[in-house]
This record gives C-alpha cells, sequence and structure tokens, in this order.
C-alpha cells in the first residue's frame, strides 16, 4: 500500500492569511472546511493516530490509490499508527478545489495533497464525503488516487525504453542492423536500420517514433534512402508490440503489413512480417526474424 495519506483537508486557505479577503468572503460549506482542516492537519502534524481517526465518523471507509479499503474508525487508526511509525517526519500540504454542501448535514469536498517524507513527495487527488450527527462533523467516506507525475507523452515513449540501443537481424557480421536513441530531449525516439544488399550498396531508413495526443498512441513515419516512405501505429499487447504499417514504395506502390515484436528478454527480441499486401496482391508471411542487442551499454530514460 501507497502511504496512507488521509489527506482530508477542506480548504487551501491553510496555506494563507487567515485573515485574508477571500476567507472573509468564504461560503457557509467554506467556512466549516477551514474548522475541520485546521484539527485536521493539526492532529497530523503531532503525529497523533487517535486524534485523526477520532474526526472520522465510526464506520467510515477510506480506499486508498492502490486499491485498499478500511473500514471504521478502528481500522483507520491502525493504518496511521503503523504510517506515522515508519514516517515520522512526513508533512502535509493541503489544496482544496472544491467543497458544497449536498444536504445540510452532507458535505463533499474534493482536492489534492501532497506528502512529503524524506525526498519522496507523493500527490493524491481525493473526494471525501463529511456528515453532521449530534452537531458535529464527521468524515464519512474518502476515495483517493494517485495523480501521475509523467506527462502522457513521456509515459508513451517510456514504454519503448527497450528498443534504445544497437541491434542485430541475423547471424551473421553483415547482417541488418538497427540504432535507436532518445532525440530532442527525449521527446521523440530515432531508429536508424541499415541493410548491405546482395550488390553491396547500403539500404537505409530513418524512423521517428513519438505520442499523437490525437488518437492517445505511439506512431511513428519512416523514410528511406531510396525514396519509399511510410507510417506506423504502434500498440502493445503484454510482451508484445502489434505495429502497423502503411508505405508508399521507391516504385510508387502501395503496400501494408504488421509487425509483431516480441520482447524475449533485453537483449532479444523477435520480428514476425505478417499480413503482407503489395499493391493489392497478398503476400505470404515471412520467416520469423532473430535479433540480439549488440551495443555494449543500454542507455536508459534518465540519460536522456
Amino acid at each position: 500500500m501507497k502511504a496512507l495519506i488521509l489527506t482530508l483537508s477542506l480548504t487551501l486557505l491553510l496555506t494563507t492569511n487567515p485573515f485574508s479577503r477571500a476567507q472573509e468572503s468564504a461560503s457557509p460549506a467554506d467556512a466549516i472546511a477551514r474548522e475541520r482542516a485546521a484539527a485536521y492537519v493539526a492532529a497530523w502534524e503531532k503525529k497523533d493516530p487517535k486524534s485523526v481517526a477520532s474526526l472520522f465518523a465510526a464506520d467510515a471507509t477510506y480506499s486508498t490509490d492502490s486499491g485498499d479499503t478500511f473500514q471504521g474508525q478502528a481500522a483507520i487508526q491502525e493504518q496511521l499508527q503503523s504510517y506515522f511509525t515508519s514516517n515520522p517526519d512526513s508533512v502535509l500540504t493541503l489544496a482544496t478545489e472544491s467543497a458544497r454542501f449536498l444536504t445540510p448535514d452532507v458535505l463533499v469536498e474534493n482536492g489534492t495533497s501532497t506528502v512529503t517524507s524524506g525526498n519522496a513527495s507523493e500527490v493524491t487527488t481525493y473526494s471525501a464525503t463529511h456528515v453532521k450527527k449530534d452537531g458535529q462533523w464527521f468524515i464519512a467516506e474518502v476515495h483517493e488516487s494517485v495523480v501521475s507525475s509523467t506527462e502522457p507523452a513521456e509515459e508513451a515513449l517510456a514504454s519503448l525504453e527497450w528498443m534504445i540501443g544497437k541491434w542485430r537481424m541475423g547471424d551473421s557480421a553483415d547482417s541488418p542492423t538497427s540504432e535507436a536513441t532518445w532525440t530532442l530531449d527525449g521527446s521523440f525516439i530515432s531508429r536508424t536500420t541499415r541493410i548491405t544488399k546482395d550488390d553491396g550498396a547500403a539500404f537505409v531508413s530513418v524512423e521517428v517514433i513519438g505520442y499523437d495526443s490525437t488518437s492517445d498512441q505511439l506512431r511513428s513515419w519512416i523514410f528511406d534512402n531510396e525514396g519509399g516512405f511510410g507510417e506506423c501505429t504502434w500498440r502493445q499487447d503484454g510482451d508484445k508490440w502489434l505495429v502497423n504499417i502503411s508505405a508508399t514504395l521507391p516504385d510508387g506502390s502501395q503496400a501494408s503489413s504488421q509487425h509483431v515484436i516480441t520482447i524475449v528478454d533485453e537483449t532479444h527480441i523477435t520480428l514476425d512480417n505478417v499480413n503482407r499486401v503489395v499493391s493489392g496482391e497478398v503476400l505470404p508471411n515471412r520467416d520469423r526474424i532473430e535479433i540480439t542487442r549488440i551495443a555494449d551499454e543500454t542507455p536508459k530514460a534518465s540519460d536522456k
């Protein structure tokens, strides 16, 4: 389980001047939020699990981003005790985005929070429901989720980190090779493939792989030194990558196929070229190609 944050502030005003104009014009829901948040933060700062747990209803439910659920005040207190014991220096920062009444006795609050312990920080979003019982407000239900620290493009490209480096397609020294590198500060991957033809001439293609935000997928564009070009879409399926290719060959004919790339381990992948069509004619699948890493070092995303 990730750190049991229980970040149930009900105001971002905890970090501002308490006499600010924003507070002076706060709604009734905001006013209750400030009062309850102050008590919560005070208990947290003392690392007092009993005091923090007392802010919850006896039958409260707390669901964490990792899928764990704690039912009841006693279970929440037990987990708080464990967390404070392991993280005695934790610091809580709160930012409430909304606080509103569903009924006069039910208030819903949404926001984000950051818990810092040592050199690590975790940001979460949360939704908390508060109920009023016998004139006092208690936390009845909380749902929490982690905020991703990476952009979609960065996260998508990171899934192709295994590709970075030099590879040989076959067993002989003159087998085709490819080399993939990070480019433009990690915004794209550039891959160059070199093949020595029977007449000794070199066939070279350059592929640029990037993230397409309009379709939320990886896409690449290929150009070769004979005038051919193409476009690919990438989709991961477990330990395999399915690459759909549409191309214009050097003679102007249209072609399409699918590459099935299987990651065997860090130094070995296989490539199956299937569903081949050229100028409307269906061609047989090619034999599987065994591809091995030939670089001494494998650059990581952190080296981009």
